[in-house]
């Protein structure tokens, strides 16, 4: 199967519960990614395969919202950061996928000056939780002008998020961890059920396929030439970068 492929959800296939549901598409996506791997796991394309994934997810949301519409009053666009400034859990494909569009978009300078970021960043963030990540406020470091720079290549939990209410989201700025934040639960769910589902298909072929902290997980990827080839080889490259 084509990692951008993914089998058709029957109405029989789906779980009796909301309960179920995010294990419904956990179990899914990890079924598809790891028969995407498994002829040669070494011949294919994390963009390919994390692409599918992103699509997968997206149609997902539009088939469940079903008669609401609640996501008609998302209110992110273009040029708002606000929500870049907290911890972001990624997979080891993903990071691996930003460093490769970094290199590939950005001239010589740029990636050095983006790397400088992800390197500060990460010394000044290390180690901490999810909640003190918060409360830094400091803003990821591949936003430029309050912008996403790897926007195309962005991680699925980046995709996850949305906001109803653009003046909550500069509250939570703000005043971090204030439950001002009003989101559309669809969105949110499904797409992190299917980053959860990618995670368990690549850990099948004895990938790293752990949880990793953004930030650390993209330093390591951009300043170790050859971190794909090793990942693909079964070694844990990202291993310092591991979060719970």
């Amino acid at each position: 199967m084509s990692p951008a492929e993914r089998p058709p959800l029957h109405e029989s296939e789906a779980p009796d519960s909301t309960s179920g549901l995010a294990g419904f598409i956990r179990s899914a996506e990890r079924r598809t990614a790891a028969e995407a791997l498994a002829p040669n796991r070494d011949a294919v394309s994390l963009e390919a395969l994390l692409g599918g994934a992103a699509e997968f997810a997206t149609q997902l949301t539009d088939a469940m919202r079903g008669e609401s519409r609640l996501h008609e009053r998302i209110a992110c666009q273009a040029g708002c950061g606000w929500c870049c400034h907290v911890q972001v859990v990624v997979s080891a494909a993903e990071a691996l996928h930003v460093a490769d569009y970094l290199r590939k978009s950005l001239r010589p300078d740029e990636l050095e000056r983006a790397r400088a970021r992800v390197a500060a960043l990460h010394e000044r963030t290390r180690g901490l939780s999810r909640e003190a990540r918060a409360d830094t406020r400091l803003p990821c470091a591949l936003m430029v002008d309050f912008s996403c720079s790897v926007h195309p290549a962005r991680p699925l939990r980046c995709r996850s998020w949305n906001s109803l209410d653009l003046e909550r989201c500069k509250a939570e700025h703000e005043q971090p961890r204030g439950g001002h934040l009003e989101i559309e639960n669809v969105q949110w769910e499904v797409t992190r059920a299917v980053a959860a589902g990618l995670g368990d298909g690549i850990a099948e072929h004895r990938l790293d396929g752990a949880r990793l902290e953004m930030t650390a997980a993209i330093r390591i990827a951009l300043d170790t030439p050859d971190a794909e080839a090793r990942w693909r080889a079964g070694e844990a490259v990202f291993a310092a970068a591991a979060v719970e």
